[in-house]
């Protein structure tokens, strides 16, 4: 009796590694960081209401600081929201 082709690979399925639970929290934490910081660079250069000189120098600050430029353009751009009036 022999063994179907799709079904002869289960064994090897089954005997995978898993990862330990710091490394898929570490990894989780590294794909937030990247989401973050890609997400702050496409609004700061989507941004109308930034100047060419504001604009350069948060890309600066999010290219040598990831975490802490990305933190910071986003709070920035939070308590600018707040100011402006909703247009109803």
């Amino acid at each position: 009796m022999s063994i179907p082709g799709n079904i002869a690979f289960l064994p090897l399925l089954i005997q995978l590694p898993v990862p330990e639970t710091g490394t898929l929290i570490l990894a989780a934490l590294a794909v937030t960081i990247i989401l973050l910081w890609s997400l702050s660079i496409i609004q700061i250069l989507r941004s109308k209401d930034l100047s060419d000189r504001k604009s350069f120098f948060l890309l600066l600050l999010v290219f040598l600081l990831p975490i802490l430029g990305a933190v910071v353009y986003f709070i920035l751009n939070d308590t600018k929201q707040k100011d402006q009036p909703e247009d109803k």
